[in-house]
């Protein structure tokens, strides 16, 4: 079952586009992270939401779990101190049109 990550926090697109390139550089083909969004909230400036996509939630854990991925929340901790974070299964999807 698809599984997402919501991530919400404030700060700005350039330091997230940083730390996602640093993330690449720490897992490589390593990760089990299949997609991610980045989302900027129209009614509140500032606030960013990260989404990501894990074919399950075993994949989300093992990637949690990986020293690459340990590291890296080591480095954006300054950024992500007071996130939200939300742990989505997903149950249906529908097409609107």
């Amino acid at each position: 079952m698809t599984f997402l990550q919501f991530i919400e926090f404030r700060g700005d697109k350039t330091e997230f586009d940083r730390l996602l390139e640093r993330y690449r550089e720490l897992m490589g083909s390593e990760t089990t992270a299949r997609r991610t969004w980045l989302l900027s909230d129209r009614d509140q400036p500032g606030s960013l939401i990260q989404i990501v996509e894990f074919d399950s939630y075993d994949d989300a854990m093992k990637n949690s779990e990986h020293p690459g991925t340990q590291a890296w929340a080591a480095e954006a901790a300054p950024l992500l101190a007071n996130a939200v974070f939300r742990n989505l299964d997903l149950v249906e999807t529908y097409e609107i049109s």
